[in-house]
């Protein structure tokens, strides 16, 4: 009876285990990604994010908050705050006018570790970190 209730502790343990892992992002093993920075600094009223090397992130005390539309803002960690001029984030497939029309194609943002940076499935070009700041578009990365 003793050997069954360990087995089944086991199992329940290994279950949870991995019901845990699955809803988790995916991560890039321990170090944010980098990409091809496309600017030197970022644009003058971006607010609450560095630009370091090849990645953004967010300054202490902030945090990326995505969107339902799929962009991603900057937010006060644990609220407050106002929205600020910190623009909105995405991140787009950019194919070379030479490649004729793009394929169908995804370029996502992923947050990781309090940095930013895109994943792409099938884009023949580049996926490239673009900020949004009233109306204006700036490729800041390029992946």
């Amino acid at each position: 009876m003793r050997r069954i209730s360990v087995i089944m502790l086991t199992i329940a343990s290994v279950l949870t285990m991995l019901a845990c892992a699955s809803h988790q992002t995916p991560t890039t093993g321990g170090r944010p990604r980098v990409g091809k920075p496309l600017v030197k600094r970022l644009p003058a009223k971006t607010e609450r994010v560095e630009l370091v090397g090849g990645t953004v992130r967010a300054k202490a005390g902030y945090q990326f908050v995505k969107q339902a539309n799929g962009s991603v803002t900057v937010a006060r960690m644990g609220g407050g705050g106002g929205p600020g001029l910190s623009g909105s984030w995405g991140c787009e497939c950019v194919v070379a006018p030479s490649a004729g029309a793009a394929p169908a194609s995804t370029c996502t943002v992923l947050i990781d570790k309090g940095t930013l940076s895109c994943v792409t499935t099938g884009c023949a070009g580049s996926c490239d970190l673009i900020v949004t700041i009233e109306g204006l578009k700036t490729p800041i990365i390029a992946y």
